[in-house]
This record gives structure tokens, C-alpha cells and sequence, in this order.
């Protein structure tokens, strides 16, 4: 019997530790529905309202080149990729500038990359240059690459596997049964 209890608490205790992992905070939970709701939040920028949106996968491939072009160690952190847009301001400004249009459109003259910036890409670009107080700056490039930073779905990946499992597991037994008739 004693033995059965040990095996049985075992038991409780994997399980107890597999729930604690499969928690997902708040914080990522929270993150996750913003970009599925596509749920704007608003920015004030030099006296202009923005709509800030999940970025755009363009958008997010762009402001990283951007970042890689100025940031040369391999295996930097968080720091130091604030630190090296700090030395670098007219490259945070060119990546504030992609996040607050976030739109091909936008950004490029006709949409197109070959023809260069647009007329709304430099105007805002000098707008952030010459008219917007550092402190709406910083919040914003916090912002930007908070969106840019992709972690909290890690999180969520046991989570994910489990409901795979479960599917193919219902899907087998359909399979199975349907073969039995």
C-alpha cells in the first residue's frame, strides 16, 4: 500500500509540475490578443496622434536590418541594442519612423521599394527629427521593439504541442473507429 501512495504522489507531483509549466503570464496572454485583435494603442507624437498596430512583417524585417546594420556583436542583449540606438539616433529615428507608418504604402513612394522613401516617410522622419520631445521618443521605441520581440509565443509552444496531441489523438480515434465499422 505504502508503495501505491509513493507511486500515486509521483504521479500528482508530474502533473502538478506540468501545469506549472504550461502557464502562460499575463503579460504574453495580453500580448497575444492585441496582435490577434490587431487592436491599435495610440501614441502622441510632436502634437500628432498615432495609431500604433502589431507590426507588419515588413515592417519588422526592416527595422531589424536597420538595428543589425548599426549593432556589429553577435550576441547582444537588450541593453545593448538600446544603447547602440542611443549613439545612433538618426537610425532610431528611420525605425520609429517605419513603426508609426507601418505600411508599404506608406513608407515607399507608390509602394515600391525601388523608388525610395515617400513624401510622408521623410516628413515624418523630419518630424521626429526636429519637433518630438524625447520622452514621447522613448516611449515609442519601447513600444517598437517590445513588438518586435516574439518571446512570450515561446511560452506558449508547450501549450500548443499539447492541443496538437490532443487533435491527432481525436483524429486517430475517428480514424480507428470508422475502420472498425
Amino acid at each position: 500500500m505504502a508503495l501505491y501512495k509513493s507511486i500515486s504522489n509521483a504521479k500528482e507531483k508530474l502533473k502538478e509540475q506540468q501545469r506549472k509549466e504550461l502557464l502562460v503570464s499575463d503579460e504574453a496572454q495580453n500580448r497575444l490578443a492585441e496582435i490577434l485583435a490587431d487592436a491599435p494603442s495610440i501614441e502622441k507624437l510632436a502634437g500628432t496622434e498615432w495609431e500604433m498596430r502589431p507590426l507588419r512583417y515588413g515592417t519588422q524585417y526592416r527595422m531589424v536590418a536597420e538595428i543589425c546594420k548599426i549593432n556589429q556583436a553577435e550576441s547582444a542583449t537588450y541593453g545593448d541594442v538600446l544603447k547602440v540606438l542611443l549613439v545612433q539616433i538618426p537610425v532610431t529615428f528611420k525605425v520609429l519612423t517605419l513603426a508609426l507608418l507601418n505600411d508599404k504604402n506608406l513608407i515607399y513612394q507608390n509602394g515600391d521599394e525601388n523608388q525610395g522613401y515617400s513624401k510622408i516617410f521623410k516628413k515624418t522622419y523630419d518630424t521626429i527629427e526636429w519637433n518630438a520631445n524625447k520622452d514621447e521618443l522613448a516611449k515609442i521605441m519601447l513600444d517598437c521593439l517590445a513588438m518586435i520581440d516574439v518571446s512570450f509565443f515561446m511560452e506558449a509552444l508547450p501549450m500548443l504541442q499539447i492541443c496538437r496531441a490532443m487533435v491527432t489523438e481525436k483524429k486517430r480515434a475517428r480514424i480507428k473507429k470508422a475502420g472498425q465499422k
